[in-house]
Order: structure tokens, then sequence, then C-alpha cells
């Protein structure tokens, strides 16, 4: 056997050997190289009982330069606000930790790119209604998409239409050269039973009963499709709902809504025209809707309600002219001392002499979880007792609730009002 002189190599050990080379000198070895450090992005809060909110994707025309903000009630709704900025994870998401103060509380929120002209839109361009996280003491971790960007899709589209049922309108002057809109329900057998007679029922801020594309929060009370669906089911006779559309702009929609003189904490100096609207209501729309509709006219099939200002002004109006309201309901009362001088409203609702009061059905509550810019869920709960309690000084006998989670919007009115509605109208 000749024996093989010099140098050589293993084919498949050369990885450990080294590789051949000239005079049987081994090259340096290769050094090797480690993995990069595995991306991982936490989902424990970094304050316990908080909550992160993680947005996964964005649009495919997010501007690069562009940073994401969450605006909602746990910053005044302010849409640029850098303190609530989400930030990047290594995986290219971006997130934001929202706090909460006990389980059962709730905010509500939307994204934006720091201005409200450059919020967020569905994939049909359509509002996205407040998007709502609650703490339930289990999950931290809520993970959410964006799908387009309103600026960016040359607008947004408002809220696709919802209406049920034969809703009417028509305009109404509320000052020299001001019309307001009525919003009138009309029950499914109107058309079809001439001689029949209807219980009323007068709301506030109508723009939000019926249609998300009219309501300002891209959600409503469903007032027509929980009517449309007690007629179906044998559960009322019917009953018009004359919704009556607020001012349209923050300001005057507190002025119109409250009684006393008070200041905004962001808004400024608001001036009472509560006295002066509530008197439009029972002189000119009134009348114009028993002249136009087939209605019952008298007090106890006469109801008037409303939600947050628009309960506070249920409650004023009610006690101004009990002679022409029998039913008044008040869901979510806003009517804090600060810092719309609530205590005024009490001592008015309070005042002896209402020989009607007795025989009004008034019920008012408020939510647990309820999360006004203003004020906390707890000092709306001590509002409404305090309310509750000059009612009954007054001579009336309320129905007063605290809801458990309840928080401050139309969807959570609109699981409200069903059983109001079955109480006052049903069968």
């Amino acid at each position: 056997m000749r024996r093989i002189a010099g140098p050589f190599c293993l084919i498949g050990l050369s990885a450990l050997v080294g590789a051949c080379g000239s005079g049987g000198a081994e090259p340096p070895a290769t050094p090797v190289k480690s993995d990069p450090p595995a991306c991982v992005v936490s989902d424990t809060p970094t304050t316990a009982g908080n909550m992160i909110v993680r947005v996964t994707s964005l649009p495919a025309n997010q501007p690069a330069a562009d940073a994401v903000f969450i605006a909602g009630t746990m910053n005044g709704w302010k849409p640029g606000d850098t303190a609530w900025q989400l930030k990047p994870n290594c995986d290219g998401s971006l997130q934001v930790e929202v706090p909460f103060a006990k389980v059962g509380d709730s905010q509500q929120f939307k994204f934006t790119r720091g201005d409200w002209k450059k919020v967020e839109v569905d994939a049909n361009r359509y509002d996205v209604p407040n998007r709502t996280l609650t703490s339930d003491g289990v999950h931290t971790l809520a993970k959410l998409t964006i799908a387009k960007w309103a600026d960016l899709e040359g607008g947004s589209l408002g809220s696709p239409p919802t209406v049920t049922g034969d809703v009417r309108f028509q305009d109404v002057e509320v000052s020299p050269g001001v019309t307001r809109k009525l919003r009138v329900y009309l029950p499914p057998d109107y058309a079809t039973a001439p001689a029949k007679r209807y219980p009323v029922l007068y709301m506030f801020d109508a723009q939000n009963l019926y249609d998300k594309k009219t309501s300002g929060f891209g959600k409503e009370w469903q007032v027509d499709e929980t009517l449309e669906a007690m007629f179906k089911a044998g559960q009322t006779d019917g009953v018009i709902v004359v919704g009556i559309d607020n001012a349209g702009d923050a300001v005057n929609r507190y002025a119109e809504y409250t009684g006393w003189n008070w200041t905004h904490p962001t808004l400024g100096a608001i001036t009472a025209r509560g006295d002066q609207h509530a008197a439009w209501i029972v002189g000119t729309v009134m009348p114009l809707v028993n002249s136009s509709y087939r209605t019952l006219t008298d007090r106890a099939n006469t109801g008037l309600a409303g939600s947050s200002m628009g309960a506070y002004m249920t409650l004023y109006t009610g006690a101004k002219y009990p002679e022409k309201f029998g039913k008044l309901a008040a869901f979510s009362l806003v009517a804090l001392d600060d810092p719309m001088q609530g205590q005024h409203l009490r001592d008015f609702v309070a005042a002896p002499g209402n020989a009607f009061a007795s025989t009004t059905t008034v019920y008012v509550d408020v939510g647990d979880a309820e999360q006004l810019s203003y004020t906390t869920p707890a000092l709306m709960v001590s509002s409404e007792g305090q309310m509750c309690a000059a009612l009954q000084s007054g001579g009336f006998t309320p129905t007063c609730k605290v809801i458990a989670g309840g928080i401050h919007d139309e969807t959570a009115w609109s699981v409200r009002l069903p059983d109001i509605l079955k109480a006052w109208y049903g069968k």
C-alpha cells in the first residue's frame, strides 16, 4: 500500500479541522455568528390594573413620519396629546397603556394622527364609533387594527344610515332666522289606523336617537328598532316619539340644556338659555306636534326623556311645566355642583307647591363607570343620589337606579331604554 504523503483533509470534517491549504497550514477559524436577540413584546402593563392598547395593523398608506395618538375620556379627547402617543414595539406594532381606577371602569377613545381631521375611519370610509375598553380584572391587552385615515381617503363619509320604520322630519324656528329639526317616529300602524291616537314621548338630542349617521358619536339609542320590535311582538300599541335636535355645537347645547349660568372647565362661560328652550318646547313644538299628528294630549300620555345634559333638561322642563308632562326619564343624569351648579336644579325640583308631583312618573339613573372629562364616576353617582333626594323633597316618588358597569354613551342608553318603554307603553 502506497502511503499518501503530504497534507490531506477529510471531506465532511473540514468545518471541524480546517480547510485544506498549502504546506499543511490551517487558516484561522471563522468566528461563529450568534443569532440576534429575539423580539419580545410584553403583554403585562407597567402598572397593575391598567390595560395595554396595541395596534397590530396600520393602513397601507400610513405616512412613515406620522405618529399615532389615542384620544378619549382618559385625556379629555385631545387628538394630539403627546402624553398619549403610541410607542413603537420591536415587532412593528404600536401601543399605549390605559389607566383604570378599578375593575368595571371604562374608557372610550379613537385613534388619530394628531388632529381630528386625521381621525380613523373604517374600511368603507365611515366613522368608527367610539371604541370602548372596560377593565374586567383579567385581561390586560387589547389588540386592535386601524383600517383607514379620513384625510388620506378624501374625508369621512360619516355614519351609514340606520333609520328603521317611519321617521319624518320637520324644521321649526327656534329663534328668528334659526330653525331646529324635529325627528318624529310614527308607529307601524299609523298609516293604516286613521282613527287611532297615540301617546307622545318627547326626547332631547334627536340626532342620536335613530341613526348612527346623524349621531355625533357614531352610536344611537335605537329608539326606532326597539319600538318596531315591540310592536311586532305585540308588546305595545305604539307611541309617537318626537326627537328635538340639539344646537349642534357644545357651547350652545350646554346653554340650552341648563337653567343657570356656569363655567365649563375648557369651554368657558355658559350663559343658560334653558328657560327659553323649555318655553319653546311647550309653547311651539308641542302645539305643532299635536296639530300635525294624531296624539293623545293629556299629561298622562305625554312624556319627556333625555340623557346626560338632556337628563338635566328633562327634570328642569318637567318641574317647570308639571301640568304638561306626566312621565320623565333622566338617563345618566349630569347635574353636578361643579361645574354646572347642580344645586340650583335640586332646589328647583324640591320646591314645595307642585300639585302634579305625586302623579308624575319619574325615572333617574346613572352608571357606576361613567367617565367624563370634568368629573369621576363616584361623583356622578353621588350627584344622582342628591337629585333623587331633592325630587322626594318636592313630592315626587322617583325610581332611581345605579347601573353596574354602566357607561356614558348611546349604546348604554339603548340597553336601558326598552325597560322604560315597556313600563310606560307596554301591554
